[in-house]
């Protein structure tokens, strides 16, 4: 799909249907290690508290995770709202407040458009 760069000339309908102007969607990218591979129980586990935690803040959460890491994507849980940066800031600090993450593995990607963004823009 390609994104069209001119929202001037949509409607408020058009606009929402495409995703465009007031109707944008950012969220951001988040990976990490742990410092010792983890045994199943103990993903299951580190990735509950940090789905609850998200949840708490208004944040869904579309995670993969090994015993070595995860990642995710995460998008503010409402249609047409966007991640905002104290949002953001409150779940990295969470993550870096973990003992079991290793710290030199994270990397946090800037917010993208969740229905426009390159593989690039998203950190892929």
């Amino acid at each position: 799909m390609v994104k069209f760069d001119q929202i001037e000339n949509k409607s408020r309908r058009q606009r929402k249907k495409l995703f465009l102007g007031e109707f944008q969607e950012l969220g951001f990218r988040i990976t990490a290690k742990f410092k010792e591979p983890l045994s199943a129980e103990g993903v299951e586990k580190a990735c509950d508290e940090f789905v609850d935690y998200a949840e708490q803040h208004a944040i869904a959460v579309f995670a993969c995770h090994t015993p070595d890491g995860f990642g995710a994507t995460l998008q503010h849980e409402q249609n047409y709202r966007s991640i905002d940066a104290q949002q953001r800031l409150d779940m990295v600090e969470w993550v870096k407040s973990q003992a079991i993450v290793d710290l030199d593995t994270l990397v946090v990607g800037e917010l993208f458009d969740l229905h426009y963004a390159t593989d690039q823009e998203m950190g892929l």
